[in-house]
Order: structure tokens, then sequence, then C-alpha cells
């Protein structure tokens, strides 16, 4: 008798475009640097769609210094497909 049991999953190689996403933690301003246009929504931990922006160059500043302190889901739409982020504003 043999049992294989799977112990984890295989990542698969990231599409990721060299996204940065910084100071995280975060109190004020959240930096978003990539390379390209995407449209980024940023949702709570509830799935509530909290803020839609845009983005045609490589540096985006966005003030959070409005949004309670918690745990946010950044989804960065881009050409080549979708990337979420995460990042917890103090």
């Amino acid at each position: 008798y043999y049992y294989k049991a799977v112990s984890g999953i295989n990542e698969l190689p990231a599409l990721s475009e060299n996204i940065s996403v910084y100071p995280n933690p975060v109190i004020n301003d959240l930096t978003i640097e990539y390379s390209g246009k995407a449209t980024i929504n940023i949702y709570n931990t509830n799935g509530q769609l909290i803020e839609t922006l845009f983005t045609n160059n490589n540096i985006r500043s966005i003030d959070v210094s409005n949004l309670p302190s918690g745990l946010y889901m950044m989804e960065l739409i881009k050409e080549k497909g979708k990337e979420v982020k995460k990042f917890i504003k103090k």
C-alpha cells in the first residue's frame, strides 16, 4: 500500500512586472512604483471597494491618511493581467 499526500503547492512564476508598494505598514502616503498604465482598486478586508485610482507613470503616491487602521488589498489591473498586493494602515 502506497499513499502520497500533498504537502504544499507549487508557486506559479510571478507575472509581476516589478511592482513595488511601500512603506508597509503605512501611516500617511503609500507609494506604488510601476512602469506602465494600471487601474488601482483598494479594498478593505470585507471586500468593499474603498477607492479606484489610475496611474500612467512610474511612481504614484496615494494619501491613505483618511483610512482606518487595518489590512487592505490593492488590486492592480494591468495590460497583462491583475496583481494583488496587501498593505497595512497604521
